[in-house]
């Protein structure tokens, strides 16, 4: 989500009394390469740092946890974010097939783990998708564990000497409050949001636009 969506949002909730409590589930800089450059999106660099750099500038108080160890430990991560939160957790509750659902909207990459083989949905998506046919719920979320064998050399080189990386990499994985120097000032958050809200504002223009014609 938009960093300033989120901040918004948390804004309004805690102005009518209730807590948030704020989890940023983070990807490594590799891994996010891997997505972009597969849609044919070269300039990824600065989209991973700068997304990174406007949360630790608006958000305070996070939980970060890294998409990796939530797909590989979802048991022991949902603890730990449960304990975080001061809820009680108890085991089975990442077992979300498990559970009745149902849905109203999104699509049906992300609807068919919650439903067995013989519903219309994973119907539509094996007729779909022969090379990757759902054959019951899935017991696990998606991790593409194979990218760093696909990225070029020349990527994984940037990444491992990039400072900049690394530092965003050592606040998010010690979860440590991130020092000013990587925050945005006041002036430059003002600029940024300034340029947001012209985006925002541009989108519902166009967006009406074409609902008219």
């Amino acid at each position: 989500k938009d960093p300033w969506w989120i901040k918004k949002q948390s804004d309004y909730l805690q102005s009518k009394g209730i807590k948030v409590f704020h989890i940023l589930i983070w990807t490594e800089p590799a891994s996010f390469a891997h997505s972009m450059l597969k849609r044919k999106r070269k300039h990824w660099e600065s989209p991973w740092k700068n997304y990174y750099r406007l949360y630790f500038s608006l958000i305070k108080d996070y939980f970060p946890v890294p998409y990796r160890e939530l797909v590989q430990r979802p048991g022991i991560i949902l603890n730990g974010i449960y304990e975080h939160a001061g809820l009680g957790f108890h085991q089975g509750r990442e077992r979300y097939w498990e559970k009745r659902h149902h849905t109203l909207f999104g699509n049906d990459s992300a609807k068919v783990h919650i439903y067995d083989k013989k519903n219309k949905i994973v119907r539509r998506y094996n007729s779909i998708h022969r090379d990757h046919e759902v054959h019951e719920h899935h017991r696990s979320i998606y991790n593409d564990t194979n990218y760093l064998n696909l990225l070029p050399a020349k990527v994984l080189h940037d990444i491992n000497n990039d400072p900049e990386f690394k530092e965003i990499l050592s606040i998010l994985q010690s979860r440590a409050w991130p020092p000013e120097k990587i925050c945005y000032s006041s002036a430059r958050l003002g600029v940024i949001k300034a340029a947001h809200s012209v985006k925002a504002f541009s989108g519902k223009i166009l967006g009406r636009y074409w609902q008219l014609f």
